[in-house]
């Protein structure tokens, strides 16, 4: 019989410490991809919810002699709710308060054939 098979070895065994070490760094790496990755996706999360459709004057039109800027929403954007619209026009135009026949910028989104559109800014005099 040989001593491995019927005596315990009175020597306590050799930890292997280069096995450990490879084990640990795997671990290591695994959780680093895996906080990476969520991190990624957070970021990504959060840019998107930060995307912000930015509205673009397109056209002018006569605000009416007792025209208010509810009114010129609801007639632009017959369905759904205004409240975005009446804020574009609003930040468009400095505010809430508009005079008879004003001259109102809208968004292009909303322009239609009977208003103006706005002058090209970036025309020269020679172009014109």
């Amino acid at each position: 019989m040989s001593r491995h098979d019927s005596e315990p070895s009175s020597e306590p065994r050799k930890p292997n410490y280069p096995l450990r070490r490879a084990i640990a760094a795997l671990a290591f790496l695994g959780l680093s991809y895996g906080v990476f990755e969520s991190g990624k996706a957070a970021i990504d999360s959060v840019k998107d919810s930060l995307k912000v459709e930015v509205p673009v004057a397109g056209c002018t039109t006569a605000s009416g002699n007792d025209g208010t800027i509810w009114e010129i929403a609801r007639k632009k954007q017959p369905k759904g709710d205004v409240r975005s619209l009446v804020q574009q026009i609003k930040d468009f135009n400095g505010g809430a308060i508009i005079q008879p026949n004003q001259s109102v910028v809208l968004p292009v989104k909303v322009c239609d054939t009977n208003d103006q559109p706005l002058p090209q800014s970036n025309k020269t005099n020679a172009e014109s």
